[in-house]
């Protein structure tokens, strides 16, 4: 029997082989973040050419970078806010 599966989705794209950025080229993008967390234009053509990457995935590394450092300031700040009720009842309980 023939598998006919194909037809059901003719214009469907292949799988994107997910990018594996080398260190050094960690290395740059997270410098030019500390930089500026928006890097757009000729400032991003150029970084992409520089690191031999395309402007995409220069792109989508920022988008992706920007997300993980919004995250790592919502936990600090839910860490902190343990830590002063930790140090509220400590202080309360001493009395």
């Amino acid at each position: 029997m023939a598998n006919y599966n194909f037809l059901l989705q003719p214009f469907r794209k292949p799988k994107r082989v997910r990018t594996a950025f080398s260190p050094t080229q960690l290395l740059k993008l997270e410098h030019a973040f500390e930089s500026n967390h928006y890097v757009v234009g000729a400032e991003r053509k150029q970084l992409a050419q520089g690191l031999s990457l395309t402007e995409t995935q220069v792109k989508v590394w920022f988008q992706n970078r920007r997300t993980k450092h919004k995250r790592m300031q919502q936990e600090g700040d839910s860490d902190s806010k343990v830590r002063r009720a930790v140090r509220r009842v400590t202080m309360t309980a001493a009395k």
